[in-house]
């Protein structure tokens, strides 16, 4: 809330100011319980991994009540404070001693964000927070009318890694729009292969996974680990970077930590999805494209994604280039993959082996990475591997996330 300066009425500007201040501690506190009871039983009820992850997604849903907690200030104040809603904010009003007076306001949703006044970047406002006292950067995104945390977070995968390392973007595994088989059929996309699919029809495919149907480089928004639909936190050999949404292409940017932004990327002619559904747990099967809407909907609540279509380019990546100590091997044919840890014997002692059993779309090749402890030893590897004529071998580093101001 911000506060016109009236001294007379510092009491009843200091009990609005700790009743919005308790509530953000409680959501908080609430949060991070919700998360903490989730990853404690996780570890014991391994067998009941699904019935775990949606008792977190439904605790999650039910932090913060905005109506209740108005209706709460209200009756504690005895009569002493009045607001008007004006669009997305109140005026708030103050009384005592029989003088009523205006002291300040509450914003609400878009309201809530003003301008930092400083230089645009990339043709783009940076907004804050009126309650932020650090002022955390946020951008506002045309085409959803939302605005986002302009500083997001990627953890990199080895083809990440490997382009950054050569100056090159992040790039998603499918460029194209257009349907392929493994995304089509039974309780997928009722299409054929080579359709023109929506927007809400590409998310889906991605939260789903569908035959390695993705469109987007997903980022992370939350602060806390994502967890996976097996129950395991996401974590990367290769390290992670800070990805600056300013530098993006707004119609490349899709958002989907918070439930009204999800609900609102899950709506298609062919399937609905909204966090009500996840609360009611309105959906008991899979067999259909309802039901795999349905988890999807879990899916971006659980790990709050916001994705970007197609590549991520090299401007808008903020990292830290660590010791180069991993070395990729890609392999033409599914038996010198298969076969391939023989020519190992030869290499120093590596602390992972990361084998892939997919074939990348974007070099033909199926891919081992192997992370040495030292630069020294990844060199040496590099050195010693003797790839054949139809392998391809790659030294490259693991990489850290900046910081910059205005992430927080």
């Amino acid at each position: 809330m911000s506060r016109n300066v009236d001294h007379a009425f510092d009491p009843i500007v200091a009990y609005l100011s700790a009743a919005f201040n308790d509530d953000k501690s409680v959501r908080k506190a609430e949060s991070g319980l919700a998360l903490n009871a989730m990853q404690a039983e996780l570890r014991v009820r391994r067998r009941k991994v699904h019935e775990v992850l949606h008792r977190y997604e439904k605790r999650y849903l039910n932090i913060g009540d905005w109506p209740a907690l108005l209706q709460e200030i209200m009756r504690n104040a005895e009569g002493n404070v009045e607001l008007e809603r004006i669009g997305n904010s109140y005026n708030v009003f103050g009384r005592m001693g029989g003088v009523k007076r205006k002291i300040g306001m509450i914003f609400l949703e878009d309201s809530r964000f003003v301008t930092t006044g400083a230089r645009r970047v990339n043709g783009k406002d940076i907004y804050y927070r009126r309650d932020d006292p650090h002022k955390r950067h946020y951008i506002f995104v045309n085409h959803t009318r939302t605005f986002v945390r302009r500083y997001v977070s990627r953890g990199l995968n080895g083809f990440d890694a490997m382009n950054l390392a050569r100056g090159l973007p992040l790039i998603a595994v499918l460029q194209s729009d257009r349907a392929i088989d493994k995304e089509i059929g039974g309780h997928m996309h009722a299409v054929v292969v080579n359709t023109d699919l929506t927007i809400a029809q590409q998310i889906l495919s991605h939260t789903r996974g569908w035959g390695g149907s993705k469109r987007f480089v997903s980022t992370g928004v939350s602060n806390h680990p994502a967890i996976s639909t097996r129950g395991y936190a996401f974590n990367s050999l290769y390290g992670a970077v800070t990805v600056d949404l300013a530098m993006v292409n707004d119609d490349l940017i899709y958002d989907l930590h918070t439930p009204g932004a999800a609900q609102a990327q899950f709506q298609d002619p062919s399937f609905r999805a909204s966090p009500d559904d996840v609360l009611i747990n309105s959906h008991h099967t899979t067999d259909d494209i309802a039901g795999q809407a349905y988890l999807g909907m879990r899916d971006v609540l659980r790990t709050r994604e916001l994705l970007v279509k197609g590549n991520i380019q090299p401007s808008a990546i903020l990292a830290v280039r660590n010791e180069t100590v991993v070395l990729g091997i890609g392999c033409s044919t599914n038996n010198e993959h298969k076969e391939v840890h023989k020519q190992f014997v030869s290499l120093p002692r590596f602390i992972k082996h990361d084998p892939l059993d997919f074939r990348d779309p974007h070099t033909g090749k199926r891919w081992h990475f192997i992370e040495f402890a030292t630069a020294h030893d990844a060199t040496t590897a590099y050195s010693a591997f003797a790839a054949t004529p139809t392998q391809d071998k790659v030294l490259f580093p693991k990489f850290s996330p900046a910081r910059p101001t205005g992430m927080v």
